[in-house]
């Protein structure tokens, strides 16, 4: 265990952005199956209503210093932190632990021909955190293939575990997400043995299953990701900074009628629209407030061009939310968890901000 105070958490978060938390304690998951070891930090750590957990940091954004303590996961090798726990005729049933890298998992799982993950390639973060996000690309999202989920409960101390039901899965969130009373240390994945390519998305429907290998799957996918997205190494950023909007058919309708070229795909009875078209279309591709930037590659991630601190990210979330709002009636909602100040934001929390 390594412990510090006021810590500067720039490395911590891929939006680099310089913010100090008062008290840092960094531990191994498999550590925190040690009831002493619990207590001990709950009763170290200052914190006011719960200990942040952070991973890599890759879906968070930190607006001004962080008050209390945060609790980091320390790395964890991929081959040391995967148990095989049952292999039928079809599936493999796999526990991995919650400090590995999400892309280095299904990399990983590929190479001893465990299918299915392929499709979420190359989306950086942790795995615990995926989970919590409930992440999802290219037709396919992550609890189609989580079992059970360990976590540590704050508030009882206890270890305890949740079957998929429990999660309350749903688009980009889960029990999880936002509730710092549970910290995510296991999760048991259930990867199919045999290789079933998911084309039902747009970018992937061109592609014949014939021939296709999971390996070559997983290569178009990075690089359709490299081509689109922005690099977190070479211009920080998060990723989508807003959840893609879902409508009923009514609003989808009227929508499309004043904005014909409108981008919207059928999901749940309802339509799911492109965030990145809303933006795109008001022309807010490239535009800049002080060291934050829409990006020009995809206008639905922003960027951290200079020394930007969470405030200009946060204003220029808001900036470009508020006018979202004012031409389509449409409310974004942001991807990442938002702390302001040590207050994690909900989504009607963000929007008091703008109204």
């Amino acid at each position: 265990m390594y412990e510090s105070k006021d810590f500067n958490l720039t490395y911590f978060n891929t939006f680099r952005t310089n913010t100090l938390c008062k008290h840092f304690v960094s531990v191994e998951t498999s550590y925190l199956l040690d009831a002493k070891l619990r207590s001990f930090l709950l009763d170290k750590v200052t914190f006011k209503k719960d200990l942040f957990l952070l991973g890599q940091g890759s879906n968070l954004l930190f607006v001004g210093d962080y008050p209390y303590s945060i609790l980091y996961f320390a790395y964890r090798h991929t081959r040391d932190g995967i148990r095989v726990l049952k292999n039928t005729k079809e599936y493999i049933y796999v526990e991995v632990d919650a400090a590995i890298y999400w892309d280095s998992l299904v990399k990983y799982a590929l190479s001893r021909g465990w299918f299915g993950a392929e499709n979420l390639s190359g989306i950086p973060g942790r795995v615990g955190a995926a989970v919590v996000q409930n992440i999802g690309a290219y037709g396919v999202e992550i609890q189609q293939f989580v079992r059970r989920v360990l976590v540590w409960d704050t508030v009882t101390n206890r270890i305890r575990w949740f079957l998929h039901s429990d999660c309350n899965f749903g688009y980009r969130g889960s029990v999880f997400k936002g509730n710092q009373r549970f910290k995510v240390l296991k999760v048991i994945f259930r990867f199919s043995k045999r290789f079933k390519p998911v084309l039902s998305h747009g970018n992937l429907r061109n592609l014949s299953a014939d021939g296709l290998t999971a390996y070559g799957l997983r290569k178009l996918i990075l690089r359709i990701r490299a081509q689109k997205l922005e690099s977190f190494i070479k211009r920080p950023n998060v990723g989508s900074f807003f959840v893609n909007p879902l409508v009923d058919w009514e609003t989808f309708n009227l929508l499309k009628k004043k904005y014909p070229n409108i981008v919207g795909h059928r999901n749940d009875g309802g339509y799911k629209i492109s965030a990145g078209w809303l933006i795109d279309n008001l022309g807010f591709r490239g535009f800049r407030l002080g060291n934050a930037m829409v990006s020009s590659k995809h206008a639905l991630i922003l960027v951290n061009i200079g020394d930007a601190r969470g405030y200009d990210v946060f204003r220029l979330a808001t900036f470009v939310a508020k006018h979202v709002y004012e031409e389509y009636g449409l409310r974004l909602v942001p991807e990442p968890v938002i702390v302001y100040e040590g207050e994690i934001l909900t989504s009607e929390e963000f929007w008091q901000f703008i109204d």
